[in-house]
């Protein structure tokens, strides 16, 4: 018998020895598989990285790398963005600030010593306010690791993991970051300089299109420049032809402003005599005749004719003169007959009911009725002759 339980302990002893061999077997292997499957997929993201892409995709691949390979969720990256002035994070996580100025002491520090930082790493040789910093930028991102992204000396972006004590850092994760990390750079780098380079392209064919087309216009200028001569000399006759008019146009319109405001001036006293029907019954007259085309001779002589049979039918006035020039002028006085004319003799009643010193008024007022109707005949004129230009 005691043969026997030796010979079956030491059969039990080996079958514990070979289970053991076997365990041990297993969990190497299960682990290998795991660090095979982990640089799998290290590799894909690593070829992915080698493809030009852009700052925003690169930013998106590796988070979601990291946190497929780290297994978290809290994975974030700062980049340099020009029209802050900060470091600024891609992709918003809850509870970690937003930005970073680029001139923080704990940022300068990252530039110049290129390494990744853990936590719980010493920061007793670190200057005061770096390791004050240092702190702070672990708290309000919730991390345990910081991957500055540097490249030559020039902080591209920080990249962060956390949270804190969540994350077992084996040396395979630490070498992967790192690998990672020059890659991204590189990535990150070549994208934000693919983007320069395409804002410079856009700008140069912007220039092209823009000297093409000057050619473009100097060829059709060249070409059409006898035609455009030929134009411009019968450009230069019809302005010609329509500037004359158009003067003429613009003079009477002032013309008539002022005779206009004149009339107005004059006209309550007039009514006042006159009454409302006279007052119309001259200005009728007054625009009629002067639309007429009126050529006068011997003026001067017709003018001290008329102005001695006004004196004997009006009697003495101040204003004989005045009228009786204004009469010759208008064409209502050519003869001796004109005298007794029913268009004279309107004026000469009204003139008999005024008093000597409303008269004058009146003349002023038939002389500046007279010009408002030779104004408009003279613009009726120039606009017909535009018209048939």
């Amino acid at each position: 018998m005691g043969l026997i339980d030796e010979i079956l302990g030491t059969i039990s002893r080996g079958l514990d020895g070979i289970l053991r061999t076997l365990d041990e077997e297993a969990g190497r292997r299960g682990s290998d598989r795991m660090v095979a499957v982990g640089r799998r997929r290290l590799d894909q993201f690593k070829y992915g990285l080698i493809q030009l892409k852009p700052t925003e995709e690169v930013c998106h691949e590796l988070v979601e790398f990291l946190v497929d390979y780290l297994e978290t969720t809290h994975v974030g990256i700062y980049l340099w963005d020009e029209t802050e002035g900060t470091f600024s994070l891609q992709q918003p996580l809850p509870g970690v600030r937003h930005g970073w100025r680029v001139f923080d002491p704990f940022l300068m520090y990252m530039a110049d010593h290129d390494a990744i930082l853990r936590s719980k790493d010493s920061d007793e040789n670190l200057p005061r306010d770096v390791a004050e910093q240092r702190l702070d930028f672990f708290q309000q991102t919730r991390s345990d690791l910081i991957v500055p992204l540097v490249l030559n000396q020039s902080l591209l972006g920080i990249l962060f993991v956390g949270p804190a004590g969540t994350i077992e850092w084996t040396p395979s994760r630490v070498n992967a970051l790192n690998e990672v990390r020059s890659l991204v750079t590189m990535a990150l780098s070549n994208s934000i300089l693919y983007a320069r380079l395409e804002g410079i392209l856009e700008h140069l064919e912007e220039k092209v299109k823009e000297r093409t087309r000057k050619l473009e216009e100097a060829q059709s200028h060249l070409v059409q420049s006898e035609k455009m001569a030929m134009l411009g000399v019968m450009i230069a006759g019809i302005a010609h032809e329509i500037n004359t008019p158009a003067g003429v146009i613009f003079g009477g319109s002032m013309n008539l402003q002022k005779n206009l405001e004149a009339a107005l001036d004059l006209m309550p006293s007039l009514l006042d005599q006159l009454g409302e029907q006279t007052i119309r019954s001259l200005m009728q007259l007054s625009m009629e005749q002067s639309r007429r085309r009126i050529h006068v001779t011997g003026a001067f002589k017709k003018k001290r004719e008329l102005a001695s049979q006004l004196e004997s039918w009006i009697g003495p006035s101040q204003w004989i003169t005045s009228l009786s020039e204004h009469l010759v002028e208008t064409g209502l006085y050519e003869t001796p007959g004109d005298a007794e004319a029913p268009n004279l003799q309107k004026i000469l009643q009204s003139m008999k009911d005024m008093d000597d010193a409303s008269r004058g008024p009146l003349i002023e007022f038939l002389k500046v009725v007279s010009a408002t109707g030779k104004n408009l005949s003279n613009i009726q004129g120039s606009i017909e002759s535009i018209v048939r230009i």
